[in-house]
């Protein structure tokens, strides 16, 4: 009895004897079966798993999670307070000018259809003067070389080229 009570929480005696052997032994010295009082190894070992799972999960991380949840709800309340400001402002100007907020839409609606229209009209013409540049390719191809077909690539190969400077007198060069 006093080996088990004693000797196994003992700090430094308790690290030479085995607990679980003891426990036993005891539990058998009182003519009980050691089976129905005493864990089994597996049990044991299934609770220190279940155990190891259960654990509370790291201060730090908490900290460092809750601090980006609360950056994350500061930054959900600015938009929300931009929101609300860009609202009120829109209304101001739609009291202020004696116009509702659908005529502001239709507004900003009519300047993107011809926004629209504009890049639509520069598409095409660029695909214009691409099919134009590609029509010339192949007529500059099928001309006989040193006649060009008069178009904008034969005058890019008939076209002297430029000096990248020019001297003033003939003293500029020597």
């Amino acid at each position: 009895m006093v080996l088990a009570t004693q000797m196994i929480p003992h700090p430094i005696l308790g690290k030479y004897v085995k607990a679980l052997p003891v426990m036993t032994k005891l539990v058998q010295s009182m003519m009980i079966p050691g089976d129905d009082v005493l864990k089994t190894e597996d049990d044991i070992a299934e609770e220190e798993a279940a155990e190891a799972e259960n654990q509370p999960p790291d201060p730090e991380l908490i900290k460092l999670q809750l601090t980006g949840e609360l950056e994350q709800m500061k930054a959900d309340g600015a938009l929300q307070i931009a929101q609300l400001n860009h609202e009120a402002a829109l209304m101001k100007l739609a009291s202020d000018e004696q116009v509702k907020l659908e005529d502001i839409a239709a507004r900003l609606a009519a300047i993107r259809e011809s926004s629209a229209a504009r890049l639509e009209g520069i598409r095409m013409q660029t695909a214009s003067k691409e099919r134009t540049f590609a029509a010339e390719a192949a007529v500059e191809a099928a001309t006989p070389p040193g006649q060009g077909s008069g178009g904008f690539i034969s005058r890019l190969r008939t076209a002297r080229p430029r000096p990248l400077f020019r001297p003033k007198a003939m003293e500029d060069i020597r």
